[in-house]
């Protein structure tokens, strides 16, 4: 017959003395990794997009980091220099009102005459214009961070548009010194007539003041070219042209000016130097400044006419 086991008490007792001893140990070890969800290829693929994303974020960050630092030295340095340059301009207007206090004092004494007053006041006017000029750049190196353009396709900065700003500056600068040359031709004109000095002082202030009309003829072109460029007129290439052709014609109006003043020099040197008066020297001197100013206008002609039919083939093309 068949024998029917029993386990003791005291087995039982051990065994689940070992099975509770067992859990509590299995209790206490950390829990296992939870790498399961990565078993499929999907999920990989995700966590490996995942980790370029973030790579690439943190590369860009680093990238942008660093190119804000070097955008921030060159700033500074530009900012160094342009206020370096404001102080000297500074500097230099103070002396230039000095002076002038100085020189209007001898003319109400009778120590200077006119011309010097006249001459003073043309330094002071350029001194005033420059250091509105370098005003307007360094508000411009602070707005943008880079080196001011005063070309005539140059973008706004900040909604701003300080390339005609400061060719308004240097307009109003020339229109002050109009004032002055054309006081200086009608005192020089004076003392012309009453036999003070030669004709040829009045032919010289004559040629500063064509240099000063054409430059306010020029600065104007420039700004109605500004205009057009920004109201999408013309685009930047024929801007820039046109802008070349303006600086070219206005050249070849002052060495004009300038040269029919250098004729008549050489033939009033010409003139004197048979009656003694002059010597050959000062005759060849004339001639070769007569040449050289001539010469020049050859080549400023050229460049016109070489500007003017790439703005022509410029339109042709569209």
């Amino acid at each position: 017959m068949p024998v029917t086991h029993e386990p003791r008490n005291a087995f039982i007792e051990r065994l689940q003395t070992q099975i509770s001893a067992d859990v509590q140990r299995r209790n206490r070890l950390p829990a296992p990794a939870r790498w399961d969800w990565m078993r499929s290829p999907l999920r990989l693929a995700a966590a490996a997009v995942t980790l370029v994303v973030l790579s690439m974020a943190a590369g860009g960050a680093a990238v942008a980091a660093a190119y804000q630092a070097k955008s921030n030295e060159q700033r500074d340095l530009l900012t160094a220099s342009y206020s370096q340059r404001l102080l000297l301009a500074k500097t230099q207007e103070q002396i230039l009102r000095l002076e002038m206090q100085t020189t209007e004092q001898q003319f109400r004494t009778g120590l200077v005459n006119q011309l010097t007053v006249l001459e003073g006041r043309a330094r002071l006017t350029d001194a005033v214009s420059n250091i509105q000029a370098l005003e307007l750049q360094l508000a411009e190196i602070a707005a943008s961070g880079r080196e001011p353009s005063d070309a005539i396709s140059a973008p706004l900065v900040g909604g701003k548009d300080y390339v005609s700003e400061r060719i308004g500056i240097a307009m109003s600068g020339l229109k002050g010194r109009l004032e002055l040359e054309q006081a200086r031709f009608r005192y020089t004109d004076v003392r012309v007539a009453n036999g003070v000095v030669p004709t040829q002082e009045l032919e010289a202030v004559q040629v500063r003041l064509a240099e000063v009309e054409a430059g306010i003829a020029a600065a104007g072109q420039k700004l109605e070219l500004r205009r057009q460029f920004l109201r999408k007129s013309i685009e930047a290439p024929q801007a820039e042209l046109r802008l070349l052709a303006v600086e070219a014609e206005m050249r070849i109006t002052v060495l004009r000016r300038s040269i029919a003043f250098a004729s008549k020099d050489v033939e009033r040197l010409r003139t004197w130097a048979q009656i003694g008066t002059a010597t050959p020297t000062d005759v060849a001197q004339a001639q070769v400044r007569l040449a050289t100013l001539q010469s020049q206008l050859a080549v400023a002609e050229l460049d016109l006419a070489l500007v003017q039919k790439r703005i022509k083939d410029g339109r042709d093309e569209h």
